[in-house]
């Protein structure tokens, strides 16, 4: 019987765990645990295989991006994201422009939903329809490469600040990945830090 090697979460009611093998997964608050095969438990027992595809589905719907990591740019704007984070975004994805002025990186599956929850809060008077108009036109699909690059275009390098061949911060936000330009990154994460704390803005 295969021993279970790392740590254990509860998310919506399942009690989630990796076992020993080959695939890493980034999972809530845990980040990315080694696990071939995934399963879960349950009080009512149920086959490996079915556990697996449980699981799986909650992966999919409840990945967390965690971490933070160091890039650079190359002369024709492309950023090679973290292995860790390439399973969960698939073969393409979407960049748009964040909040702060970083660059978001949300999964294509999750664009659709992104953007019914953009067009329902201007709906209701929350945003403006000129924010949603400057967000569908900022958006790009992307692909990535066999290197797990992505083309970061003029308007959104422009936006955030990002030159050619500069140095860049890809950090997770739990619900999307962000491209920060390295200056503008620690101001933010030490505004969130000392939030954390407690300490006065």
């Amino acid at each position: 019987m295969l021993g279970l090697q790392t740590q254990s979460s509860v998310l919506s009611g399942w009690r989630v765990v990796g076992v020993s093998g080959e695939k890493w997964l980034t999972l809530g608050h845990f980040g990315v645990h080694n696990g071939g095969q995934w399963g879960v438990w349950a009080s009512d027992p149920i086959s490996a295989s079915r556990q697996v595809d449980l699981v799986e589905k909650v992966v999919k719907a409840r990945v967390m991006f965690v971490g933070a990591h160091e890039r650079q740019l190359d002369d024709k704007g492309r950023v090679a994201l973290p292995a860790t984070y390439r399973a969960h975004l698939g073969e393409h994805c979407y960049l748009v422009k964040g909040t702060d002025k970083c660059v978001e990186v949300i999964p294509s599956e999750a664009f659709e939903q992104f953007g019914r929850e953009l067009i329902a809060k201007v709906d209701r008077g929350e945003l403006t329809l000129n924010r949603q108009r400057a967000m569908a036109s900022s958006a790009t699909l992307v692909t990535l490469d066999k290197q797990g690059r992505v083309n970061v275009d003029e308007k959104l390098r422009t936006y955030a600040d990002i030159a050619l061949e500069s140095q860049v911060i890809v950090a997770g936000n739990l619900v999307n990945l962000e491209i920060w330009s390295p200056a503008r990154y620690a101001r933010i994460d030490a505004e969130g830090t000392d939030d954390i704390a407690g300490d006065p803005a």
